[in-house]
Order: structure tokens, then sequence, then C-alpha cells
């Protein structure tokens, strides 16, 4: 992850700085708890897996399916999770515009 140019970017876009560091923070964490390289992802398929596998909907909260990255016990998962897609989504806009790959 391109983690300096990425929180550049979001900065440059209007972004404050608390919105830049928790984007980043996402992201990283998504790296982490899945083992994965976001570069790559947005190299093979344009993320669309990745994302794929990050959207957790009401009807998968009310049925209790187990996300997948972890939250603490009490958190709001599905509000986390869209949160955590979005800034993964936000970096691979990010790369798009930068690479200038579609």
């Amino acid at each position: 992850m391109r983690d300096r140019a990425f929180r550049d970017w979001l900065s440059d876009s209007g972004k404050t700085v608390r919105v830049v560091s928790d984007y980043a923070s996402r992201c990283n964490r998504v790296k982490q708890e899945l083992r994965l390289d976001l570069d790559a992802e947005y190299q093979k398929d344009h993320g669309i897996e990745l994302l794929r596998i990050l959207t957790y909907t009401k009807d998968d909260a009310a049925g209790k399916v187990p996300p997948q990255i972890s939250f603490r016990n009490g958190a709001d998962i599905y509000n986390g999770m869209a949160s955590i897609k979005s800034s993964v989504n936000s970096y691979f806009s990010f790369l798009k515009n930068d690479y200038g790959v579609e």
C-alpha cells in the first residue's frame, strides 16, 4: 500500500486530518487482517473481488453472519464494515487516479 501518497491524495481532495488518518488505518487493517496487498488486488481485478468480500448487508447483520474483519464485542458491524469498504474503495480510486488505470 502506498500509504503516504494515499494520505496526500486524500488531503489534497479536502479531507480533514482525522478522516485521512481513519481511511489509511482502515486500509491497513484490511491489509493486515486479510493478509493481502491492496495494490495487487487492484491490479488483479480492480478490487472487485475484495470489495465483494467486504460487503456486509443488513441481512448479514440480522442473521449474525460473521464479518471478514474482526470487531470488538458490541461494535456496530454493519456500519463498521461499510466504513472499511468505503476506505478501501477510496484507495482503489486513488490508484485509478494515480496510475491512470481503468
